[in-house]
């Protein structure tokens, strides 16, 4: 496994760069890397659901969405994002794979840390990273967050917290379980000292082969991806999504919200939205819902043989159903 070695802070190439490595780019890796203060959505959120968009815009703050699923993440410089790509196996743990090494880190500081939820990097109980992931073919890339020193009062203005989230863990706030890293260890530990550290026990604890410099035809397509992609304000800030319905529920997968306009008793322009993880793209899931009458015998007869949670890992065509039919009607 090689170390590859970002020559930017800039999210939009950075993204770009995972993109290209994890579709072009035969090996296996990890990355240790930083960004200018932004906030990342998952692929299938509603951006304006997850990001107080105004906010951002006033404090010059980028919006941009990556491939991998989940829900939205504010970074600046004092996070460190930690990122794999290596072959799919067939554990059922695949998050705790890649979080282990982070996790055992923390602990060589003296931290009580551990993977928890459904992909929260733990210290004490609370979370201080988020983890994500993304699939193609045999590969699977994975990117995780550490909170070492992030401005957490920025971060809390611009994400736009489902309530219900840290309620159904029995807390008051969605502060109440976040904290930074830097919290927990000595004062005299800097953020550098900090990330050298992670650095020097992931090259001895994966099988570390070196490290990998981008050469000029990897910047080259990382340049063209960037352009097609995460400069595109169409990616970044999705479609308009409106309708005449929506149905939304928050799940211990994630949340999913399903909108769509009824014309003659029919679904048309159906979405399926939230911060769960998939491993294909929803919008094959919308097709199959396309022109179904509103009824439950209908909805059941089209999803009859979808596996629905190829497309929003947890969930099956019985709560769909159920979230479709339970869906009110949106004020015009």
């Amino acid at each position: 496994m090689h170390r590859v070695l970002t020559p930017s802070s800039d999210v939009r190439f950075n993204l770009a760069l995972m993109e290209y490595f994890l579709k072009e780019k035969p090996g296996a890796y990890f990355m240790v890397f930083q960004h200018r203060p932004c906030v990342v959505i998952g692929r299938n959120q509603n951006a304006s659901d997850a990001v107080r968009l105004d906010l951002a815009e006033e404090w010059d703050i980028d919006v941009l969405r990556r491939l991998k699923g989940g829900g939205a993440v504010y970074q600046d410089e004092g996070c460190v994002n930690v990122w794999f790509l290596a072959d799919k196996d067939k554990r059922d743990d695949r998050f705790q794979r890649f979080v282990r090494p982070v996790a055992d880190y923390l602990c060589t500081l003296g931290l009580d840390a551990a993977f928890g939820g459904r992909n929260d990097l733990l210290v004490s109980g609370k979370k201080v990273g988020g983890n994500a992931q993304t699939l193609h073919k045999d590969r699977v890339a994975h990117g995780g967050t550490v909170m070492f020193d992030v401005d957490l009062e920025r971060m809390f203005s611009l994400l736009q917290v489902d309530p219900e989230k840290y309620r159904r863990k029995g807390l008051k706030s969605a502060q109440a379980r976040v904290m930074n890293v830097k919290e927990s260890l000595p004062s005299s530990m800097s953020l550098k000292c900090f990330r050298e550290g992670l650095i020097r026990h992931l090259e001895k604890v994966l099988p570390f082969q070196g490290v990998y410099q981008p050469n000029e035809y990897d910047k080259a397509r990382i340049k063209t991806i960037k352009r097609k992609r995460y400069d595109s304000a169409v990616w970044n800030r999705g479609v308009d999504v409106s309708g005449t319905h929506r149905g939304r529920e928050r799940f211990d997968f994630g949340e999913v919200s399903v909108t769509f306009t009824l014309k003659q008793g029919k679904l048309h322009n159906v979405h399926v939205q939230g911060d769960f993880f998939a491993d294909e793209s929803v919008t094959k899931l919308e097709k199959h819902l396309e022109n179904v009458p509103l009824d439950e015998r209908a909805l059941a007869g089209a999803l009859h043989e979808v596996e629905v949670g190829k497309f929003v890992r947890g969930l099956d065509g019985a709560m769909l159903v159920k979230l479709i039919l339970q869906a009110r009607r949106l004020q015009d």
